[in-house]
């Protein structure tokens, strides 16, 4: 999946670029009570597609970083199982020795 998105990224990169190149046009643009005269096309394109890429790439950071926070959640719960599993085994262990088993108790 991450392959395609690359992939995918990458021939919309070259479709905008392609754009660009062919519409080297100066433009002027009106939003509200700002007023940009000669702006060329290429800020129109370019910034807007920084802003989303960047966005993309934060949500992504933070996607993983929760990833990462809920199996250390998962990790740390599996260790203290195991310390749980390793002190019966060593209670085991100290029983069997006790009981003159000891052939048992140095294979456990």
């Amino acid at each position: 999946m991450t392959r395609f998105k690359f992939y995918t990224g990458f021939l919309f990169f070259i479709i905008v670029v392609i754009f660009i190149i062919q519409n080297p046009v100066v433009v002027n643009i009106k939003f509200f009570i700002w007023e940009i005269k000669n702006c060329p096309i290429l800020f129109l394109v370019i910034i807007p597609l920084l802003i989303a890429t960047s966005m993309s790439f934060l949500f992504g950071i933070i996607k993983s970083m929760r990833f990462n926070a809920k199996y250390k959640k998962e990790i740390e719960k599996r260790n203290e199982e195991l310390e749980i599993y390793k002190k019966e085994i060593r209670k085991y262990r100290d029983l069997m020795s006790e009981d003159g088993n000891s052939a048992i108790g140095k294979l456990l």
